[in-house]
């Protein structure tokens, strides 16, 4: 850390990242809705645009450089060396533009990354699948809180006609509220445990809502590079198990996703279904007990 320009990253990160990991901690919580998550997403925004000005880079400016004279080995800010861009991203004839102090060389700087941490938030909660996700989740949550839902009824009507109803649709989110009214809801997963909680019968008359649950349930979770390079298919069909049958990957797909029910099934009540399943194994093996092989 002996030069400025790393010592100057280093405190433009901590102001920027101190914003944007209390996003990130505030959408994992466990009854954030995406309606809720996509409000504060754009308070962040907001947060991060009002700081985008000449005044807070000048007192930030300032802030670096006393912060500065506490490590006497960090070099001074200077001025890099004018470089012209390649001819081909040039337009027009005029005579570029190159900062004069250092000060104007971290202006632009400290303007770039608030920028660039602006647009990935937008693009992060503009892309199609969250779309849909909102819109299906606020028009649930917006018939049990007796609000305006004509907005989603119509997306729905456009993107979705050929899996919901929607002529049932509406008279089913009614039933539903009369079915769970006494439940607090506030966000997807408050709906889907009490749609859990009702018999089948009860069920029968909310079809169409179940549809939109299980939309809701197979809707892309994240779309995040990082998240995706580490997902459960990666993990369970490697490069070992390159012929593995579509079957079979979905078995082991559902035992790595419940891995809590998998630990409590008892080995000796699999070992013996396996064995009884041919003659010719529950000969060669019998029948195992908890004090080990007993042959029948």
């Amino acid at each position: 850390m002996k030069k400025f320009d790393f010592f100057f990253g280093l405190n433009l990160s901590q102001r920027i990242f101190s914003h944007t990991d209390n996003l990130s901690e505030t959408l994992q919580k466990a009854g954030m809705s995406a309606t809720s998550g996509q409000h504060n997403a754009n308070l962040t925004k907001d947060a991060l645009k009002k700081i985008r000005n000449d005044d807070c880079f000048a007192t930030f400016y300032q802030t670096v450089l006393r912060k500065k004279q506490l490590h006497v080995s960090i070099t001074e800010p200077e001025v890099p060396r004018n470089k012209r861009a390649p001819a081909r991203f040039e337009v027009g004839t005029g005579t570029p533009l190159f900062p004069v102090t250092p000060e104007q060389v971290y202006r632009r700087i400290y303007f770039e990354a608030l920028d660039l941490i602006v647009s990935s938030i937008e693009e992060r909660f503009d892309q199609p699948s969250f779309k849909a996700y909102s819109n299906m989740e606020s028009l649930l949550i917006g018939v049990l809180s007796s609000q305006d839902v004509s907005s989603q009824m119509d997306y729905m009507k456009e993107n979705y006609a050929d899996d919901v109803r929607t002529g049932y649709l509406f008279s089913q989110l009614e039933i539903l509220k009369v079915l769970i009214k006494d439940a607090q809801i506030n966000c997807f997963a408050d709906v889907l445990k009490a749609v859990k909680s009702l018999t089948d019968h009860e069920r029968h008359m909310i079809t169409e809502v179940i549809v939109i649950c299980k939309l809701l349930l197979v809707n892309p979770a994240t779309s995040a590079t990082g998240e995706r390079s580490f997902s459960m298919a990666r993990r369970v069909k490697t490069w070992l198990r390159a012929n593995m049958k579509q079957q079979r990957f979905n078995n082991v797909a559902l035992l790595h996703t419940h891995k809590a029910r998998t630990d409590k099934i008892r080995l000796l009540d699999v070992a013996n279904e396996f064995v009884q399943r041919n003659d010719n194994r529950f000969r060669n093996f019998g029948k195992f007990t908890d004090l080990g092989l007993s042959t029948c």
